[in-house]
């Protein structure tokens, strides 16, 4: 019995310093090998689902200085939206007119 257990102990100290040395730095990696020939086509799927796409954007109503939209879409289903008009203003000063009269392009990096 005992030699069994010592036999058992040793396997196990055996086994924990293979996993532990393992588990330390993997080595060098090789070069990346060269690209595998093209594998045959497979089979086509089944068709999905379709989808729901916008059928119509329609006014419904204002109210103050709200517009009421509805969204209505190919399955049937109603989605609606408003849109918050500003007030009348009071007329600003014209700006100065551009050199070439474009619009400037401003680049965000």
């Amino acid at each position: 019995m005992k030699k069994f257990r010592f036999l058992n102990v040793l396997l196990m100290l055996i086994m924990s310093l293979g996993f532990f040395n393992s588990c330390g730095n993997p080595g060098p990696v090789g070069p990346q090998g060269e690209q595998g020939i093209q594998g045959e086509k497979g089979d086509t799927g089944e068709p999905g689902k379709d989808g729901v796409s916008i059928k119509s954007i329609e006014f419904d109503y204002s109210e103050g200085n709200k517009d009421y939209y509805k969204i209505i879409m190919s399955d049937g289903s109603i989605s609606h939206f408003t849109v918050t008009n500003g007030e009348n203003g009071v007329n600003g000063i014209n700006g100065q007119k551009g050199e070439d009269g474009h619009t400037p392009v401003i680049t965000v990096n």
